[in-house]
């Protein structure tokens, strides 16, 4: 028998993603949770055009550029491939590959990833443009991220 409290017809809230900001003024939604570059949910792979060299180290100093023939939707498959643990699928058969003295970033275990749920995520994206914390909300509202994980 169903607890008198819950409510099957109740309105289940969504998780979004919002656009950071400098703007004088402006707040981040309450709850709301950062997954830019330099914090364990960030996308650490770049398209190298960010950089003259034709590579670009992230601030952890891991090598993770690619090259510039890469298309936005590859960059964000080879997060989701490397967030969630399996082999990555790398786009054109071209492989990142870290550079001397630099290792290969570690994704977020799965207990980070579940920290997420229920949680609107924050990043520099603009709205409507394809972002990595989009792949984090499906991931981690998604029916494999569970309470009592193992990390």
């Amino acid at each position: 028998m169903l607890d008198a409290t819950f409510d099957l017809f109740a309105p289940v809230r969504i998780p979004r993603r919002h656009q950071l900001r400098r703007t004088k003024g402006w707040r981040k939604t309450e709850g709301a949770i950062s997954v830019v570059r330099g914090t364990p949910y960030g996308n650490p792979f770049y398209r190298a055009e960010e950089d003259t060299r034709g590579w670009m180290t992230d601030t952890r100093g891991y090598a993770c550029a690619a090259p510039t023939y890469w298309t936005l939707p590859d960059l964000i498959q080879v997060h989701r491939d490397w967030v969630q643990g399996h082999p990555i699928r790398w786009p054109h058969g071209f492989a990142i590959r870290p550079t001397a003295g630099a290792t290969m970033p570690v994704p977020p275990t799965r207990q980070q990833i579940a920290a997420l749920r229920g949680h609107d995520l924050c990043c520099w994206c603009g709205p409507g443009a394809l972002c990595h914390a989009d792949t984090l909300i499906e991931i981690a509202n998604g029916p494999l991220v569970c309470d009592g994980v193992d990390g």
